[in-house]
């Protein structure tokens, strides 16, 4: 038998859920392991081995260009939040092999000029883009679940 040396607090969580779950504590970390190392390993599997992974990556994608996008548009630091959209839009451009030229151009404008016009454009170019992204992803899934 090995033993591992804890904080305090998660200890104490760990007891907890175990005393809850009514288990011995190393099933607990045992079962807790298994959930996140299997979590872990989806991330690196292959889209037609694990569908669902493909919608978590679209979805995270979404979550990373809207989140540009409104720190962009509220920001105070306007060149720091424009520089930040731009590697997330490159980033989306070469990994996921979306075109967001549109998006770029909406970008520049709307650092040109802070328009009522610009920043509809924006936003309708930011929503594009996530159409884009989710119906890649649902295409991947379509295709990864015909094969099966």
């Amino acid at each position: 038998m090995k033993s591992v040396r804890l904080p305090e607090s998660l200890h104490s969580e760990i007891k907890r859920i175990a005393q809850g779950n009514r288990e011995a504590m190393w099933k607990t970390i045992a079962r807790a392991w298994e959930f996140w190392y299997t979590a872990y390993k989806a991330h690196f599997q292959v889209e037609s081995e694990a569908p669902q992974v493909a919608i978590d990556k679209a979805v995270w994608y979404i979550f990373k260009l809207v989140n540009s996008v409104g720190e962009f548009k509220a920001g105070t630091n306007k060149k720091y939040y424009y520089e930040r959209l731009m590697r997330t839009i490159d980033t989306i451009e070469s990994r996921l092999k979306i075109d967001c030229s549109l998006l770029r151009d909406a970008a520049e404008a709307y650092m040109k000029r802070r328009s009522k016009a610009n920043k509809t454009a924006l936003n309708d170019a930011t929503k594009y883009v996530c159409v884009k992204i989710l119906e890649s992803a649902l295409q991947k899934l379509s295709s990864a679940t015909k094969g099966s």
